[in-house]
């Protein structure tokens, strides 16, 4: 999705939830200051999910039953994993296995998204005008990290449109042109 055609859909979301959209901004910038020196670059996000099937992992009441499924199948190493927040430990759990990637606004538990960052997976850290602190206080703790907003995109900070983790991973897929993309947990 485009930032013209995720526009009138955040115009809509800030005026519903009556977010003030120069907070957003500044949080953007704010995240794009912490990201400026060791950031992975757009391509090689790009490069990990162009023309490969996408999983992604919302952290809804089937996700567990979903999981189980997955591991005795062993089909999971099939896809590149994306995983929302909440779905992290879900998947580290049962799974015994770490997502490539992970979507985060940083309300998850943040020593598995740590501990995931440290075995390899890229955290995509969504900055907002509720999350700031964390922002700035968890975002250097990750090993390879990018950013995401619900404004405009500035340097390390993508808006791919969305407003929940598992929209902005679903947008974020599509606009990396995965090959297709299966969701659970999203209910």
């Amino acid at each position: 999705m485009e930032y013209k055609e995720w526009l009138p859909y955040y115009d809509q979301i800030v005026e519903k939830f009556g977010y003030v959209q120069e907070k957003e901004h500044k949080a953007a910038e704010i995240l794009s200051l912490v990201l400026r020196k060791n950031a992975i670059k757009y391509n090689d996000l790009k490069d990990v999910i162009e023309n490969r099937p996408v999983l992604i992992l919302g952290a809804g009441g089937t996700l567990d039953k979903d999981l189980i499924k997955l591991r005795q199948t062993k089909c999971l190493d099939k896809f590149v994993t994306v995983a929302t927040d909440g779905a992290t430990s879900g998947i580290m759990d049962i799974c015994m296995a770490y997502p490539d990637l992970i979507i985060t606004d940083l309300d998850g538990k943040l020593p598995d998204i740590i501990n995931a960052s440290n075995k390899g997976s890229t955290i995509i850290v969504h900055g907002n005008e509720q999350n700031i602190k964390r922002v700035v206080d968890y975002t250097p703790r990750f090993t390879k990290k990018l950013g995401t907003t619900w404004s405009t995109s500035r340097p390390n900070v993508h808006n791919f449109g969305g407003f929940l983790d598992g929209d902005r991973a679903i947008c974020m897929a599509l606009s990396l042109n995965a090959e297709f993309i299966v969701t659970i947990g999203m209910d």
